[in-house]
């Protein structure tokens, strides 16, 4: 099925889903869900209407609500410093509006952005078995994930650099890892998989170093129409997004701030601060503040970092700010 086929698929499904769904059997259910996830959203052909999407008043007018907004905002003065928040709202880049916080429109967004801040999306849990079931399926990034300039492919021609633990035996098979579907043999092709998708913490350091290693070294333009160049913020401040147990996070807090980083917080510190409805609505809040990182390192296989990407893209954020595992 081709692409504009799968355009009018959903045109036709938005329409007509409202209607009949509630009445299908359960089998049937499971096989739309299936169908939509995997087969619409889990592969390329979701990039087919990412554009119209992108121009429609779903994202447009898209906004966090009040609530998510409040405790963003409040959670910023309360963990990072103070006098860093302040300085940045002065120079434009938060709004400091008490009743709606962060609210701008989507023309505005890419100019708000917290500096110097690099977003992580650790995914664990469940994924313990989960990544296995998906080299099983010899799976690739979710649609989103595999947005056109994304620097970050899964497979052949995989621009990630650097050592990642016992994986230097794919190189031979092509691409810095190797591809996820070649004859690479169980042991590599678990190794492959599980380095992208559930990294132990010292190839997280590692992708981390290299991240912010290419990203500050790098040099952009202050505007598409001048030919100088200046250089990006230093990226010191890391806010992990996880549902990782509290040793875990512990463990890898204390490894990245020997690393170098000058203020590591997680979502278990945020949630301290959190009422209880506010904590009911706590991945908005962890999304809320990845949409506005300066860089934004996603797990390719997570339908929530596939949605802060397309986030991301829709608001005007360049591909090379958000990365891949």
């Amino acid at each position: 099925m081709t692409g504009s086929e799968f355009s009018s698929l959903l045109f036709f499904s938005v329409r007509s889903l409202f209607y009949f769904v509630h009445s299908l059997p359960h089998v049937a259910k499971c096989s739309l869900i299936y169908f939509f996830y995997c087969r619409f959203f889990g592969s390329k052909r979701i990039l087919e209407v990412f554009p119209s999407l992108r121009e429609s008043h779903t994202l447009r007018d898209f906004r966090w609500s009040p609530l998510v907004l409040n405790a963003v905002q409040r959670s910023m003065r309360q963990i990072f410093d103070r006098a860093w928040v302040e300085r940045t709202l002065d120079e434009g880049q938060l709004d400091d509006d008490s009743d709606v916080p962060f609210n701008f429109t989507l023309q505005e967004r890419p100019k708000r952005y917290l500096p110097g801040v690099l977003a992580l999306h650790l995914r664990r849990g469940d994924y313990k078995r989960h990544c296995l079931r998906l080299m099983n399926w010899e799976s690739e990034y979710l649609g989103f994930n595999q947005l056109a300039g994304l620097p970050d492919r899964f497979g052949v021609g995989s621009s990630v650099t650097g050592e990642m633990a016992n994986v230097t035996s794919l190189r031979n098979h092509g691409g810095e890892y190797g591809s996820a579907n070649a004859d690479l043999g169980q042991p590599n092709k678990e190794a492959y998989y599980l380095a992208h998708c559930l990294p132990s913490i010292s190839q997280i350091l590692q992708r981390l170093h290299t991240i912010r290693e290419e990203y500050e070294s790098s040099r952009v333009r202050s505007n598409p129409d001048e030919t100088t160049v200046s250089p990006r913020h230093r990226l010191n401040k890391l806010f992990i997004l996880t549902n990782s147990w509290p040793q875990f996070v512990k463990k890898l807090k204390e490894q990245v701030l020997e690393d170098g980083w000058d203020v590591v917080i997680a979502t278990s510190d945020l949630e301290e601060g959190l009422t209880k409805r506010e904590k009911g609505i706590g991945v908005a809040i962890d999304m809320a503040l990845a949409e506005r990182a300066e860089v934004f390192v996603g797990n390719g296989f997570s339908s929530l970092s596939a949605n802060i990407v397309m986030l991301r893209t829709a608001n005007g954020f360049q591909a090379y700010t958000n990365r891949l595992l």
